[in-house]
């Protein structure tokens, strides 16, 4: 699986039951790292909210960190088997152009195996 985009995001509770989420996106080249770029979004997100509200990282309590990774129609097209291109079902649901392209592959793929 080849990763294109990633979006990181962060929420801290501020105190008083105050909370701010802070996220990157960023594109991952072919050949860059996809975990050194969740790492410096990581460290965006931090210095952000230091930046904001004037205080110390290990003042801030983390509350979740969230992760979400981007994938498109010529990342289905590039999987050669039916048990890869499968582990993108439950991802594309809910998405029509992501659907069509995945059944598509399925089909084209599963005719090839048959061969």
């Amino acid at each position: 699986m080849r990763f294109k985009e990633i979006q990181f995001s962060r929420t801290v509770n501020l105190g008083d039951n105050n909370f701010q989420k802070v996220g990157a996106v960023i594109v991952v080249n072919e050949g860059e790292n996809p975990m050194q770029a969740i790492d410096e979004a990581n460290i965006f997100c931090i210095e952000a909210i230091q930046r904001t509200h004037d205080i110390e990282y290990g003042a801030v309590k983390l509350i979740t960190h969230e992760l979400e990774v981007g994938f498109g129609i010529e990342d289905l097209n590039s999987c050669e088997d039916i048990v890869i291109l499968n582990s993108y079902k439950l991802l594309v649901k809910g998405k029509p152009e992501l659907e069509a392209a995945f059944m598509k592959k399925a089909k084209e793929l599963s005719c090839k195996q048959k061969k």
